[in-house]
């Protein structure tokens, strides 16, 4: 139902390569947790092979999913 992928280096090909794949495999959540600018990019509703919503959350900022019943502080999911 969620699928978390943890991006150091490798974002660019999360983004192009990855992504693509979980959406036409219709997973209904994704998030990307870009390590380098510590935030969380959430992609929801899959079609084809794209995300119809994609939401970004930072520090300061809870993460809202469509899938999870609480609300998660973005400081809580990357440790700082």
């Amino acid at each position: 139902m969620l699928l978390v992928e943890f991006a150091d280096t490798s974002l660019s090909y999360d983004q192009k390569i990855k992504l693509p794949l979980y959406a036409s495999h219709n997973i209904p959540e994704t998030w990307l947790i870009d390590l380098q600018e510590n935030r969380i990019m959430v992609f929801q509703h899959p079609k084809g092979e794209q995300y119809l919503n994609i939401n970004t959350f930072q520090k300061g900022e809870a993460v809202q999913s469509t899938v999870l019943p609480e609300i998660v502080p973005v400081e809580k999911i990357l440790g700082i």
